[in-house]
């Protein structure tokens, strides 16, 4: 048999269970928004092409032929691993800058700005979810 003072504080356990997780999805939609941001900000002002790998010069770089819009130019690319001569693929650069292009291989896509409302609902919604557990149930009249 449970006492009563045990099954008295079911409510109270479910409402703590609730903010924890209301905290949690209003904190992690604020850090997808931050990440998001943030690699929208670093990749602001590039351009993705298709490149074809000419030569290797070491373990993480080779020189591409990207297919700029202005017509092809020679640049050097940042690469993942060790791709031969006349492979295609995609690459980021910065048309106005002398950086090396860097491969676009397991970078993260986003799908658009309207991914800021997702993360924006979800604040919302870990924010009313906290402000419903921790609000003081009112007393019941007898």
């Amino acid at each position: 048999m449970t006492s009563p003072e045990v099954t008295g504080d079911a409510p109270g356990l479910l409402r703590g269970a609730v903010a924890a997780v209301s905290l949690a999805v209003m904190l992690g939609s604020l850090l997808a928004a931050m990440i998001i941001g943030g690699t929208l900000k670093e990749r602001s002002g590039s351009l993705v092409a298709t490149a074809s790998v000419e030569r290797v010069v070491d373990r993480a770089t080779a020189v591409a032929r990207v297919d700029e819009p202005g017509g092809p130019r020679y640049r050097d690319v940042h690469v993942s691993r060790n791709y031969p001569r006349g492979t295609r693929l995609e690459v980021r650069y910065w048309p106005h800058d002398e950086e090396p292009a860097a491969e676009t291989r397991g970078e993260l896509r986003i799908p658009g700005l309207w991914i800021f409302g997702v993360c924006a609902a979800g604040f919302v919604a870990g924010n009313v979810g906290l402000r419903l557990a921790i609000r003081r149930p009112k007393p019941s009249s007898a």
